[in-house]
């Protein structure tokens, strides 16, 4: 399982990466981007994730700005940013909808799937 969080400052990211790593997290399973909105990638499993997302909420408490937001990761500079001349029409890319429908029972039987949805349910 893969989880990836953006923080608002550089700061904030490399106090997460020290205490992943005092906590135990193997530093192969961190990978960590400094261009644009400063974010971690964390590898783990579902004990693990809501172990990480624990800290990282911790961590923006203390931070000046909180988390960043939706507009605030917006307006960042983005990396490899290609000039509208040089894209395709936007119309001729396919679009699809996104959907939901609810696992299948044997899915639900598995006890890492259902820890994952005792966890979405609170």
């Amino acid at each position: 399982m893969f989880i990836t969080h953006s923080f608002a400052h550089m700061e904030t990211l490399d106090r997460a990466r020290y205490w992943l790593t005092r906590l135990g997290f193997a530093p192969s399973h961190i990978e960590v981007h400094t261009e644009g909105v400063p974010r971690i990638l964390l590898r783990g499993g579902l004990p693990e994730v809501a172990e990480a997302e624990l800290l990282f909420a911790a961590l923006e408490s203390s931070d000046p700005d909180r988390a960043p937001g939706f507009w605030s990761s917006a307006h960042s500079p983005h990396a490899g940013l290609v000039p509208r001349a040089h894209l395709e029409r936007v119309d001729a890319h396919p679009r699809a909808a996104v959907g939901w429908h609810p696992p299948d029972s044997d899915l639900r039987a598995d006890p890492d799937v259902r820890a994952l949805f005792d966890v979405m349910d609170h």
